[in-house]
């Protein structure tokens, strides 16, 4: 059945793919076939199927070759593409649905809600449920130990106010079989992370104060949470990460003498740290904030011993103290030569694994690696469709600022075009502070493959560069925006770029904000601009009315008080700038969620075509599934792009 699917959905792409370019549908639909996980005998591995509106939980008998299979819209419990989930027993699953987590047998029987209003129906107690922090796996009731953010705590900004805070949760424990529930711990007020053993005990926690973090621990349940020595408010600051065997030693991230975040054990008994464990001279192992993807510790499925570390240079890494899965990852990469190699899963003996093979042209294979037998099977692809001659590379670049700081970035360049005079897309994607990294990027493939070079770069403040190059981008907007186009001038130099085909493409609200920044202040350098669903105004962002304590402190501390007139920022709003906007521009908006955002967001477009600038405006998207917006969106971006600097024939 899964051979039949996986022949359709390939007949389905390649019947459109007659035409020069390759559809869109084969970019914007998100891989079909994901997360694949091992059960703890390393007997079944579960993994989502998503395609079209179909949101699967598929279970396969490694075996028997035979499976289950978990209709989650069905039940209606429809999840989101790539959703938490992992097993909790060789039989059971816990899940994130779209009302919170759930658990349910392999089977699809015995389901069971965890959390909110399911959890009532189900003859429970209310539980509004954040993450799951451990579980008791093979033990009696199947348990687990949960955020739980259905009590108040005290607010840091007041002793006599009571709040509900979300980043401030208390713990709870629940059983997955029936509705049994025990509140473990109750959050003080100030602590935003806990830290639990392999037993499932609460040793400590991180605890913050305004911009400031510490770490406290405890030895037993009855004794009071005390301050680390070396890890108190007025220390360095430290993230810690997770436990080592029998609770010795605290894994964490901190800054090494060259400013980079890099991991160290702190003893336990000693209370003090050792020796390094990992560090890299020019980027961060594990920063404090703001985590690049596939990046972390890799603990033992039991959370008894540190196995592994991921972390990202300008391409995936991988550190093994483990010396037999450091030999399996040898194995691995002279098997499978030029991709990233990737463990994902584990059996409890650790014999039994998952691999997940990928490279910036292929979103990646999945494998299943039996380590006694010494063999090596497919299990999917991930993206049957995907055509990786077509794809284009992604080549890691730096190049240096107008003031003379090194900027990183990775430049995309067409498949079968000339190297010169091309096109250039800048793309800025993500979070105001996480960094891009070196994988298969369905927008840049899409963009790359209609001629155009993409440039996606890491402009100073984001992560992974050092606690210094973060810093350069603190209060510093100016300075970020012109990392953008100092990007663009320097592809141009290269002979790379078509000085007069350069376009900036903004991609959410915090890219788009400063996406249309970069357009104001170096008008100079756009031929065209493309945004979707940007914020126009700082003061509707940064907003002591709707953000509070802590979070707000780190905004201030970031990036500044737009309402405070002397501050960079407070000059610095979109809609400040519209007469400084020269380009043509496309704002794209794909969801109308958040009626005020869209409200200003067509403010912001009336004030450019009353100053005379050319803006066409699309917010009529009403295609039934996600990847059909995406997909649209694109080809209206292409469009207009096409019209005002068309690629290369």
């Amino acid at each position: 059945m899964r051979n039949s699917l996986i022949a359709l959905l390939c007949l389905l792409f390649s019947s459109l793919s007659q035409a020069a370019l390759i559809p869109t549908m084969e970019f914007s639909h998100a891989a079909p076939f994901s997360g694949f996980q091992l059960s703890p005998d390393g007997k079944a591995v579960a993994y989502i199927e998503a395609i079209n509106g179909e949101n699967l939980l598929r279970i396969l008998n490694l075996e028997t070759n035979t499976g289950a299979t978990v209709d989650l819209v069905g039940r209606n419990r429809a999840w989101s593409h790539g959703s938490i989930y992992f097993w909790i027993s060789d039989d059971r699953l816990v899940y994130l649905a779209k009302t919170g987590f759930e658990a349910i047998n392999w089977d699809g029987s015995k389901g069971r809600a965890l959390g909110g209003k399911r959890r009532q129906l189900d003859g429970g107690n209310r539980l509004n449920m954040g993450n799951v922090l451990h579980a008791f796996r093979h033990q009696k009731n199947e348990r687990v130990i949960v955020e739980n953010i259905d009590v108040s705590v005290r607010d840091s900004s007041s002793i006599n106010q009571t709040t509900l805070d979300r980043t401030r949760p208390s713990v709870a424990q629940v059983s997955t079989s029936w509705k049994g529930m025990d509140l473990m711990e109750l959050n003080p007020g100030s602590f935003s992370k806990w830290l639990i053993n392999s037993e499932g005990e609460i040793k400590g926690a991180q605890e913050i104060k305004g911009t400031r973090y510490r770490v406290v621990y405890r030895e037993s349940p009855k004794a009071s949470f005390q301050a680390l020595p070396g890890m108190d408010w007025d220390d360095p600051q430290v993230r810690p990460l997770g436990f080592g065997e029998n609770d010795e030693v605290l894994y964490v991230s901190r800054l090494n003498a060259n400013s980079r975040w890099a991991i160290y054990p702190y003893n336990l008994t000693r209370k003090e740290f050792g020796p390094v464990l990992l560090e890299n001279k020019n980027y961060d192992i594990i920063p404090q904030t703001d985590t690049p993807s596939w990046s972390g510790m890799i603990f033992s499925p039991d959370k008894k011993r540190l196995l592994g570390i991921r972390y990202q240079t300008a391409y995936p890494r991988i550190f093994w103290l483990d010396q037999g899965l450091g030999g399996v990852q040898q194995a691995l990469d002279q098997a499978l030569r030029g991709r990233v190699n990737m463990i994902t899963s584990m059996s409890d003996d650790l014999q039994k694994l998952v691999i997940y093979s990928r490279t910036d042209r292929d979103p990646g294979t999945y494998y299943y690696f039996d380590r006694e037998k010494q063999a090596l099977s497919e299990l999917m692809k991930s993206t049957p469709w995907n055509k990786e001659g077509q794809m284009a590379k992604m080549r890691p670049i730096k190049y240096k600022a107008r003031d003379g700081v090194l900027i990183h970035g990775y430049l995309s360049l067409p498949v079968d075009k000339t190297q010169t005079n091309l096109p250039l897309i800048v793309i800025k994607d993500g979070g105001f502070w996480s960094r891009n990294t070196w994988y298969y990027d369905r927008a840049v493939q899409f963009f790359a493959h209609r001629g155009y070079a993409v440039l996606r770069v890491n402009e100073r403040g984001s992560s992974g560069y050092g606690d210094a190059f973060k810093r350069m981008g603190y209060q510093n907007i100016e300075a970020r925006v012109a990392d953008l186009a100092d990007g663009a001038k320097w592809a141009i130099s290269k002979g790379i770029v078509d000085a007069d085909r350069v376009a900036l493409l903004g991609d959410g609200s915090w890219a788009g904000l400063m996406s249309l920044i970069t357009l104001a202040k170096d008008s100079d350098v756009w031929a065209c601009g493309v945004v979707r669903s940007p914020r126009t105004d700082w003061n509707k962002v940064i907003d002591p009315k709707i953000t509070k304590g802590d979070s707000m402190a780190r905004y201030y501390e970031r990036m500044g008080d737009p309402a405070n007139p002397s501050d960079p920022i407070s000059q610095l709003s979109p809609i400040q700038l519209v007469d400084e906007i020269k380009a043509p521009l496309l704002v794209v908006e794909t969801s109308k969620t958040k009626p005020d955002h869209y409200t200003y967001l067509k403010k912001f477009v009336k004030a450019l075509e009353d100053s005379g600038s050319t803006v066409e405006f699309n917010n009529k998207y009403k295609q039934k599934y996600g990847y059909e917006v995406v997909g649209q969106w694109w080809e209206d971006a292409a469009a207009f792009l096409e019209k005002h600097m068309p690629a290369n024939r």
